[in-house]
């Protein structure tokens, strides 16, 4: 009997997981740490709305991510001189240093699950993602705060 697709999925998604999590605990993030970071790495400040939007997740949550952020010194709040009530959170030197021991973990952890696929094959797995995601959510997956440079999901 055939594997039904969204079982596929999930043990494939639980299999990344695995990879990522014991790496993510011996530098001291939790999950939902590494996308906030990536963002603020890659797309400069944002105020905690924008984040909340870009990661996919309410307000409150993302609101006691940060307070956990920034008591590890990993990003900081800013009022903005423009609105006084505004607050942009902005991430520390402490916060890119952890990002890009992340980003390499997880370039390493990409080439292993990629292994074996043709460049074509990789292209292809990456748009078919981006048009499964955009069939899920009626949202394009650049949609997330990201600049043009990162925006490969077109």
């Amino acid at each position: 009997m055939r594997m039904p697709f969204h079982i596929v999925m999930y043990k494939t998604f639980s299999a990344q997981r695995a990879r990522v999590r014991p790496f993510l605990t011996s530098i001291g993030l939790s999950p939902g740490q590494p996308k906030v970071l990536t963002l603020l790495y890659t797309a400069g400040s944002r105020n905690q709305k924008e984040l909340a939007d870009a990661c996919e997740i309410d307000p409150a949550t993302m609101s006691k991510l940060l307070c956990g952020m920034e008591r590890a010194g990993l990003i900081s709040r800013e009022v903005m001189e423009s609105n006084k009530r505004a607050v942009r959170v902005c991430i520390t030197a402490k916060g890119r240093r952890l990002h890009e021991q992340v980003a390499g973990h997880m370039d390493e952890v990409e080439a292993g699950a990629l292994a074996g696929f043709s460049e074509e094959e990789r292209r292809l797995f990456r748009e078919y993602l981006c048009r499964m995601y955009r069939n899920l959510t009626g949202n394009d997956m650049e949609k997330g705060g990201l600049s043009d440079g990162e925006k490969d999901c077109l």
